[in-house]
């Protein structure tokens, strides 16, 4: 369901349905490493937060969030991140509407 939101154009619902999954996976190890899907995953809702930070208020928080979880992930060895994924985060704080998020 993540994928399919994705392609609807729907963060919040696709940010929904990742955590779900994410939930019912059990301890993520080193096993799963070079993950290259899951990264494609969650590039592809940084991607979109990114697109929506001038229609969604809170889409900036919402990247900055998944972000974290990628790190989170990274430091457990599931994948690398990308210098992609830091500049899409740049990009969505950037681009923000929000007077805020120039904080």
């Amino acid at each position: 369901l993540v994928n399919y939101f994705i392609r609807l154009g729907d963060p919040k619902m696709a940010s929904h349905w990742l955590q779900q999954m994410m939930d019912q996976k059990e301890v993520i190890t080193p096993q799963h490493s070079r993950d290259l899907q899951l990264l494609d995953t969650f590039l592809q809702l940084l991607e979109l937060w990114s697109q929506s930070s001038n229609s969604i208020k809170e889409a900036p928080w919402r990247a900055q969030e998944l972000f974290r979880q990628m790190e989170e992930l990274e430091n457990l060895g599931v994948f690398m991140l990308t210098t992609h994924a830091y500049n899409v985060l740049a990009e969505t704080w950037a681009n923000s509407t929000q007077v805020s998020a120039a904080q």
